[in-house]
């Protein structure tokens, strides 16, 4: 058991090294898994809350204005993500997740999983992953500029958060894509 537990805590140092070739994939797995775990708790408490809610999908919004909605948001929230050092993410999260939770506790309390998962897990995974890389990049950035400025560590701040930003824009897209032409087909057909 001595040798087990020696094994174990020498694998768990190694793990939490940070060495100078990998510095940028650890931040952003450390910050994304951080943020994923705030938006769960956030999503869980609005779960809790919710009541019983009417369903009226509106199944007639373009892809153009739902693209340009989401958009908006994530941008806005970028800004103000800046302008508050990271601050601004709890916020974000929490009306995301939150208000995400209430509305689907509300709604599995009417209608089967079956059918309330039907519309949103079709857009709703790129979506909530967008949302969480959304509130990742700022701090994640934040993290990353201690490291090389004030840690004197070698990485690339710049690359790693231009990545974040397209990964984050495809997912907008995608998601806007698939709640306009895909989800409308798979709420219809259950109902």
């Amino acid at each position: 058991p001595i040798t087990s537990f020696i094994c174990w805590k020498e694998t768990v140092i190694r793990l939490l090294k940070i060495n100078e070739k990998n510095i940028e994939l650890k931040t952003t797995f450390y910050t994304f898994t951080c943020v994923t775990i705030v938006a769960l708790l956030f999503f869980c408490f609005g779960f809790t809350l919710s009541q019983v809610q009417p369903a009226h999908p509106n199944f007639h919004l373009s892809f153009l204005k739902i693209l340009i909605t989401n958009s908006e948001i994530a941008v806005n929230t970028l800004f103000l993500e800046f302008l508050t050092f990271g601050l601004y993410s709890l916020t974000y999260l929490f009306n995301q997740f939150f208000s995400l939770g209430i509305m689907i506790g509300g709604l599995i309390k009417q209608y089967s999983w079956v059918q309330v998962t039907s519309f949103f897990w079709i857009h709703g995974l790129p979506e909530v992953i967008g949302m969480i890389i959304t509130a990742s990049i700022v701090p994640n950035t934040i993290i990353l500029m201690w490291n090389k400025y004030v840690l004197k560590r070698h990485c690339f701040i710049y690359r790693t958060t231009i990545i974040l930003f397209f990964i984050m824009t495809l997912l907008i897209i995608l998601a806007a894509f698939l709640e306009t032409f895909i989800a409308p087909y798979f709420v219809i057909k259950l109902h």
